[in-house]
């Protein structure tokens, strides 16, 4: 399950770049994905997207 992966790292999803640097990227399923940033210091995943990659 997904809260297990990122849980136990954080650091596993994609890194992303650009307008989109600082936040991480991980997959769901083929054309679902979660945007997400991590807060070090408050221990805290702060999830900003969960939606379909492909936009349908």
């Amino acid at each position: 399950m997904i809260q297990d992966t990122i849980s136990i790292n954080p650091y596993a999803g994609k890194k992303l770049v650009g307008n989109l640097a600082g936040f991480f990227s991980m997959r769901l399923s083929y054309k679902d994905r979660i945007i997400y940033t991590i807060d070090n210091e408050q221990k805290l995943i702060y999830i900003h997207r969960a939606k379909t990659h492909y936009g349908e």
